[in-house]
């Protein structure tokens, strides 16, 4: 769903310096943003309303969760699969 066109992202990232910046990225994209710190609460507010959110912008590992960000994504294809997913690559990201 957007309001006055503006589409929603939903970002989840348990690292809040890394959410933040994920944030600021996509708030200067024109996008209005929800955030959360772990993957229960993403999965809650997908599940409130599987039209909300236009993106999912998410860590792929967020402890002490066994849960992870390609959890969120197959869970997004399934129910919202109009809304594309997105996994951030950076160093150090994949041990």
């Amino acid at each position: 769903m957007t309001v006055n066109n503006t589409p929603f992202a939903l970002v989840a990232d348990d690292d809040l310096i890394i959410r933040m910046d994920d944030v600021d990225i996509l708030e200067k994209a024109r996008f209005r943003v929800e955030e959360t710190g772990n993957v229960e609460e993403a999965l809650e507010l997908l599940n409130e309303n599987t039209d909300r959110f236009q993106l999912l912008f998410t860590d792929v590992q967020m402890p002490p969760s066994e849960l992870t960000g390609f959890d969120l994504a197959r869970h997004c294809s399934e129910h919202s699969p109009h809304c594309p997913t997105s996994t951030p690559m950076r160093p150090n990201c994949i041990n």
